[in-house]
């Protein structure tokens, strides 16, 4: 069952001199950042995980209070990308029996992200 679709799109240039996201612990946690570093283009990166966590909001509509740093986008051993959440957050998608499916798309000087969020089967 389909809970929330969110969907952004984002100029990488955009973030480019957005100092506050390359602190970890503010928007991104340590892995994220960590993840970023080791990328062949570090900017595209942090826009692409940027994007994910703006088509989660989207696609949540009503969620408790939460960090920025408790979503975390990780990427299994096939580089593809899956939420992993922290906090106040894991604790209502636990209670809810909900799970986020993402989609990261680059084009040229964009980032398109989907994110689909349904109960869990």
């Amino acid at each position: 069952m389909l809970i929330g679709l969110g969907h952004d799109i984002q100029l990488i240039g955009e973030l480019e001199k957005v100092e506050a996201l390359k602190i970890p612990g503010i928007f991104f946690t340590e892995t994220e950042c960590l993840y970023f570093s080791q990328s062949k283009n570090p900017l595209q990166s942090m826009t692409a995980q940027f994007s994910a966590k703006e088509a989660l909001f989207k696609a949540l509509k009503v969620a408790p209070q939460f960090y920025w740093t408790d979503i975390e986008i990780q990427h299994n051993s096939s580089k593809a990308p899956y939420f992993q959440f922290y906090g106040s957050l894991a604790e209502y998608f636990t209670r809810q029996s909900w799970t986020a499916h993402i989609s990261i798309s680059h084009s040229g000087d964009y980032v398109s992200t989907v994110v689909i969020i349904a109960l869990q089967t």
